[in-house]
């Protein structure tokens, strides 16, 4: 056996034999092992720097959060100290448009009452014939007149500022009062076949009543055949002698109707006075119709 340069072994087999090399390499150390030592290190450093990586990333969040609040209260409070400053500088500005005006009609006063001493004056140098005065106040009356003129536009021009700062105040348009709509038919009609409705007051009451009770109470349609059979039927029980003595009392009403005028009160006949005492029953009639205690003692009287 022999060892080669290159790290080969030689054999001699003898005669007859084919040569044959034969290497031998060295066998690579195995890494399985090392490979899963290295493996959790390396997850442990991964993870580590994930948890560090979402740290740092939370931490900038806050920041930027914390920042962008503290930009907004800043303008807040901007916008809040602005609008301060506004109001105190109208109220500044108002205050001397104000003052102004009142300092313009103060100049205003004293000019009437220096234009009145200055026509007297005029007016007295004319009947003395004193022409140089005369001349020198109508002058000054001139000069008066168109300063009495620049004070008056500068005054015109405040009561426009003033009205400005004003709040305005909003004109509410008086209410129209609600059209009352045209009675329907029904209504026309039943007023026809009871021409008592409007005249006769106990009557009329009466019917408001029960019309209130009707619509208002019970819901009943005013334009239903219902509400007029029902309305009907209730003036004919609360009010029986009404419907019942209608046309005799009319006629006796004739019958015995006065021929000549009654006489005065300086006649010496006395007028009798009639009071009539109504029950607890027919006063809660009268109550549950609507009909005033008086009203209702008439129509007992009867």
């Amino acid at each position: 056996m022999k060892t080669t340069p290159d790290s080969q072994l030689e054999f001699n087999l003898g005669e007859g034999e084919v040569e044959t090399d034969v290497s031998i390499e060295a066998e690579a150390p195995e890494e399985t092992s090392g490979a899963a030592q290295a493996a959790a290190p390396d997850q442990e450093s991964q993870r580590s720097e994930l948890d560090s990586v979402s740290d740092a990333v939370q931490k900038r969040i806050s920041k930027l959060t914390a920042r962008m609040r503290e930009s907004e209260r800043r303008e807040q409070a901007a916008l809040e100290y602005a609008r301060g400053l506004q109001n105190q500088a109208s109220h500044l500005q108002q205050r001397l448009v104000h003052t102004d005006y009142g300092r313009l009609n103060e100049a205003k006063a004293r000019m009437e009452g220096q234009q009145s001493q200055l026509r007297a004056i005029i007016r007295k140098a004319r009947e003395e014939g004193d022409f140089d005065t005369e001349s020198e106040a109508q002058e000054r009356l001139s000069s008066l007149v168109m300063d009495q003129r620049q004070v008056a536009g500068m005054l015109q021009s405040q009561q426009e500022q003033i009205k400005n700062y004003q709040e305005p105040v909003q004109q509410v348009a008086p209410q129209q009062a609600p059209q009352k709509a045209p009675p329907s038919p029904k209504a026309e009609s039943w007023a026809a076949r009871n021409p008592w409705f409007g005249q006769d007051r106990v009557m009329t009451y009466a019917a408001w009543g029960i019309h209130q009770t009707l619509v208002e109470q019970e819901g009943v349609d005013p334009n239903s055949d219902e509400y007029y059979t029902e309305l009907d039927s209730r003036l004919r029980s609360e009010l029986p002698k009404r419907f019942a003595d209608e046309t005799p009392q009319q006629n006796r009403q004739q019958r015995f109707a006065p021929a000549v005028a009654p006489a005065s009160r300086s006649s010496g006949v006395s007028s009798v006075r009639r009071t009539v005492r109504l029950s607890p029953s027919q006063i809660a009639i009268a109550k549950k119709l609507n009909v005033p205690l008086e009203e209702y003692a008439k129509y007992v009287k009867e």
